[in-house]
């Protein structure tokens, strides 16, 4: 196990610890309205997971869209596209003219 996985098993370690802290304070102080809070934490925890698979559905849906033009667009001798997307216009650039003099002229 890497220093990266240690670090997020530990994070997630210490996210979880910290929310169990807390739901047991939540329950102890309001253990009247027990049932309430059940279903309020039920309620707060079914919202978070819509939440997270509804942006990973769109995440899967805009990667179908991104395009990462230096590494997957076949290219001729010349270095420019093969194919273009729909709606790209080709770019051929001009050659610059050498001009007389400099700008601060």
């Amino acid at each position: 196990m890497d220093g990266r996985q240690h670090t997020l098993f530990l994070t997630a370690g210490v996210i979880v610890l910290c929310l169990t802290i807390i739901l047991v304070l939540l329950f102890v102080a309001l253990w009247p309205q027990r049932a309430i809070v059940a279903w309020s934490v039920l309620a707060v925890s079914g919202l978070t997971a819509l939440v997270l698979l509804a942006g990973k559905v769109n995440e899967i849906r805009l990667r179908s869209m991104r395009f990462h033009h230096h590494t997957e667009t076949p290219l001729d001798k010349d270095g420019y596209p093969t194919h273009l997307p729909a709606g790209a216009q080709p770019f051929y650039p001009q050659p610059m003219q050498p001009q007389e003099g400099y700008p601060h002229d």
